[in-house]
């Protein structure tokens, strides 16, 4: 009788671990606005595109420099900002250069003069894209550091990501 309780304990255990596995891949859906009222604002499947292989990194910062163009939001955890004001910022801009960087986001103004960029890999994923299975072959993480508490995360050689409050914006370079 010991033996099958002890089982019985030892695979719910297991069982729960199992469920705690899974749950930073689990993607759960909240509008602030009005939960009976569905929203007609597509988020980005990051899913989808769990394992793709495009993984190429800029060689140094000067490649980053230019203007990029949120394109694309996904929807990863509950947010306190308004569901509108979210949606809005698809194709605000993100100037990065060699004498500043600017960015207008959620009616915040960043704006820093003579950045000290840098570029660091990480292999500690929380809170980035891949920690959310966007394109799981990668290795690691790397991100554009603009100064002590500004970074955006490189996806690939075409496209940042910032990660803020429930939500990873997705961007694009725009090429204008």
């Amino acid at each position: 009788m010991k033996n099958i309780v002890l089982l019985t304990i030892s695979i719910s255990v297991l069982l729960s671990c199992q469920n705690d596995k899974t749950k930073k891949n689990v993607i759960v859906v909240v509008n602030k606005t009005n939960p009976t009222e569905k929203s007609q604002f597509d988020y980005k499947d990051i899913l989808i595109d769990k394992n793709a292989n495009d993984t190429i990194q800029p060689g140094n910062i000067t490649e980053l420099f230019g203007i990029w163009k949120i394109d694309s939001i996904a929807h990863v955890g509950g947010t306190m900002q308004d569901e509108k004001l979210i949606q809005s910022q698809i194709g605000q801009e993100l100037l990065i250069d060699e004498s500043q960087l600017l960015f207008h986001f959620l009616n915040d103004n960043l704006k820093i003069e003579k950045p000290k960029y840098s570029l660091e890999k990480s292999i500690d994923s929380k809170g980035t894209t891949l920690w959310f299975g966007y394109r799981g072959s990668r290795k690691f993480v790397s991100f554009l550091k603009a100064d002590r508490s500004h970074y955006f995360e490189i996806v690939n050689d075409h496209q940042l990501a910032y990660y803020y409050d429930g939500r990873i914006y997705f961007f694009k370079r725009n090429h204008n």
